[in-house]
């Protein structure tokens, strides 16, 4: 019953580690795309 403890205990910490790292990596597309479409559409306001 111990390791089964231990067992859920670090599948959670892992999970709460994966969803942060995916956040981070979420936003960081989300402002690099933020610029690529202002780009675009500065070239088609030019």
């Amino acid at each position: 019953a111990e390791q089964h403890d231990d067992w859920i205990q670090q599948k959670r910490y892992m999970s709460l580690t994966s969803l942060e790292q995916t956040r981070v990596m979420m936003t960081a597309n989300i402002i690099d795309s933020d610029d690529i479409t202002s780009e675009i559409i500065r070239k088609d306001v030019a």
